[in-house]
């Protein structure tokens, strides 16, 4: 969020607040993202964990990946129901 100007951030915290007892439903709003660095920061903690021999490289799966990708586990349904990409690299 330090990218985004005080205002929104401002906002966004306000929307946080208001909705921080909710359940059921969840907004995941991604701003500035890139998923590659997702991907790379995912595979980096994926690797120190090998590396500490907390995983074996041969249980390797999409669902043990998933585990090291930014929201990991702390949401129920960390796969999104719809995408909105706007223009841009």
């Amino acid at each position: 969020m330090h990218l985004l100007p005080d205002d929104i951030q401002k906002e966004i915290k306000l929307v946080e607040d208001l909705t921080k007892n909710n359940s059921g439903y969840y907004l995941n709003l991604t701003v500035v993202y890139g998923s590659r660095q997702e991907i790379i920061d995912g595979i980096k903690r994926l690797f120190e964990d090998f590396k500490k021999g907390i995983i074996d490289i041969n249980n390797l799966d999409e669902s043990l990946f998933m585990r090291y990708l930014y929201f990991g586990d702390e949401i129920p349904y960390p796969e999104p129901d719809l995408i909105i990409r706007t223009s841009g690299t």
